[in-house]
């Protein structure tokens, strides 16, 4: 009987013993400042880095790589130096690298000198140093960039909370209006949010006092013209539509006048870049391929609809990290597909 009592009490201690290791698991927290080691290599950490930093816009020219005599751990025996234009603030590299690698358990510190322009990063796993780069300003290399601009196609379709949600963005863009009674209830709505808008001259112009017929005289071009010129004369731009009747009639020559007497040179469609989703490349894809394209060295202006410019709100991100700068459509020159 004392046998089976020990037992007894043997099996009831282990279970205890058992369920209080459960409950220390569940309940104890670890010590948010321990960081446990990183499971990357040394060289993943190396082209982590090279593929973050050539990722902003560096060219791969501008980064070196020295042999140091002594290695700075077991497996680090180079440090890399990297050129930056002045653009580009070590700040940023900083923050980008500590953003993507901060999730695989490694640390960046950094020490900057200021009169040289020069800051020396180290990131560290578990206080073992994986790579070692001196980021060195220099104002004679420069980012190849493109001012790229944005036009709303589809503005006169849109609901006022879908222009809304585009206001709200905080990119540089305009918006087509047509010359009606909608298009000049949304000027204010447009400029209020200091976004810029453009007027089209096509065939879909119903409002009698907008109206632009080919079978129209002069006369009553011109007074059309004033009309429009007058209820839009904040119009950053004055488009035609190349495929239009308006266009291809005669009346398009005493049009064209008219607002070049104002200062306002017609700007066909053509010279903008219309993008859409396609088939086998979604709206990200297509975007990015049209502002990384080499079939062209100089600005571009997008047309795009509402819904689209919404969904590459990511890379336009990605791509003001790479030095793209957007500007208003107005800013830039025309003439380029």
């Amino acid at each position: 009987m004392k046998k089976q009592k020990i037992v007894k009490y043997l099996l009831i201690t282990a279970f205890i013993l058992l369920l209080t290791n459960v409950a220390l698991e569940l309940f104890i927290k670890k010590d948010p400042n321990i960081i446990e080691p990183t499971t990357l290599s040394v060289s993943e950490v190396n082209s982590k880095f090279i593929s973050i930093v050539t990722g902003l816009g560096i060219d791969k020219s501008w980064i070196k790589s020295k042999k140091l005599k002594h290695k700075l751990s077991d497996s680090v025996s180079s440090v890399y130096e990297v050129k930056t234009p002045a653009s580009l603030p070590i700040a940023v590299i900083i923050s980008e690298l500590n953003s993507a690698l901060i999730q695989q358990n490694l640390i960046i510190t950094s020490r900057e000198l200021v009169k040289r322009k020069v800051a020396t990063l180290k990131i560290l796993s578990d206080k073992t140093i994986m790579l070692q780069a001196d980021i060195v300003s220099d104002t004679l290399i420069h980012r190849n960039t493109v001012a790229l601009g944005f036009i709303i196609y589809d503005t006169q379709s849109l609901s006022d909370k879908q222009i809304d949600e585009i206001r709200a963005q905080p990119e540089y863009l305009a918006f087509i209006l047509t010359p009606s009674n909608r298009g000049e209830s949304l000027i204010e709505r447009i400029t209020d949010s200091r976004k810029e808008y453009v007027v089209l001259l096509n065939d879909d112009i119903d409002n009698v006092k907008f109206k632009l017929k080919p079978s129209y005289n002069k006369s009553r071009l011109i007074k059309s013209v004033r009309t429009i010129f007058g209820g839009f004369r904040e119009s950053k731009l004055f488009l035609i539509d190349e495929t239009s009747n308006l266009h291809k009639s005669p009346a398009d020559s005493i049009v064209s006048k008219e607002f070049a007497v104002r200062r306002h040179n017609l700007v066909p469609l053509s010279n903008f870049v219309t993008i859409r989703s396609q088939k086998d490349k979604d709206i990200q894809s297509v975007f990015k391929s049209c502002c990384e394209s080499g079939d062209s060295t100089g600005n571009k202006v997008f047309l795009i609809s509402g819904e689209d410019f919404c969904k590459v709100s990511n890379e336009i991100h990605n791509l003001r990290k790479k030095g793209f700068q957007f500007v208003p459509p107005s800013a830039l020159k025309f003439g380029l597909k």
